[in-house]
């Protein structure tokens, strides 16, 4: 008899290609998706995967809500420490400078609670530019993005910063015992829900944030499609940012100024 593990495993590996995803980037994370299709299979009076797995193959409405079941909510502010510092030093001085007077337009993909556009603020602000920027944060999550809003967390989700930068951009707030985003930085960030699997913002951007998402958890197909699409609303000179551990699946318009960091500078031919 398989373990609970091995039936997890089992079930991801035949589900996740039908939706576009790739076992890979699920790995790791596998607990925290597989907890919610437990329940949602016990909410329809299931008690096995299989059971759940034989209704998915007669009610086709039922894959979207298991889509939604497949968030990946991991996070925390600077994340991966040496491209926020990067960013602060170099690529968000150079960016003010080149897109000067003009509004320095960002765009975090898959903004999950809320910890990657406010470092964005919080490198903006270090970088002396946060007047000028612009930051759309989207996910197709809403109670991520309700949470995000809300901008409370917990001392972990801040472990990354210094003592300093903890005082200078949150106050502890003893009655929920969370951690309060100061509300200066809430200005310069707009929330959206958006399915970048099925729809991309309007407009265009200098940066477009998109970490340990898309290149993670799309199949290799569908990372590509996405990449063209994604690279139509770049500004020429403009730069995507992909978490440490992912590579493009085609880098040809793309260069990397610095290997450290994953940041990639879009050259239109």
């Amino acid at each position: 008899m398989k373990t609970r593990d091995q039936q997890n495993v089992a079930f991801l590996q035949w589900v996740l290609p039908k939706m576009g995803y790739r076992w890979a980037g699920f790995r790791k994370p596998r607990n925290q998706v597989m907890k919610r299709v437990w329940k949602r299979a016990g909410d329809l009076g299931f008690k096995s995967l299989e059971e759940y797995r034989a209704y998915l193959k007669i009610k086709p409405d039922e894959w979207e809500k298991l889509d939604g079941l497949m968030n990946v909510t991991i996070s925390r502010f600077f994340r991966d420490r040496k491209l926020w510092d990067g960013l602060s030093k170099k690529i968000f001085p150079e960016m003010a400078n080149k897109c000067s007077p003009d509004s320095v337009r960002i765009w975090s993909a898959g903004c999950c609670n809320g910890e990657e556009p406010y470092s964005v603020c919080i490198a903006a602000e270090k970088s002396g530019i946060y007047s000028q920027i612009d930051v759309l944060a989207a996910d197709r999550n809403p109670e991520a993005l309700g949470r995000a809003k809300k901008g409370h967390y917990p001392p972990s989700s801040l472990k990354e910063l210094t003592k300093k930068e903890k005082e200078q951009f949150f106050h502890w707030n003893e009655q929920i015992q969370l951690f309060e985003i100061d509300k200066r930085l809430k200005k310069q960030v707009t929330f959206e829900k958006l399915d970048i699997s099925k729809s991309l913002p309007d407009g265009t951007f200098d940066l477009i944030f998109c970490r340990n998402l898309a290149f993670t958890y799309f199949l290799e197909n569908e990372q590509k499609k996405f990449l063209k699409n994604i690279t139509e609303l770049l500004r020429d000179g403009g730069c995507l940012i992909i978490g440490s551990n992912e590579t493009l699946p085609d880098s040809a318009s793309f260069h990397q100024p610095d290997r450290s960091i994953p940041v990639y500078q879009y050259k239109r031919e």
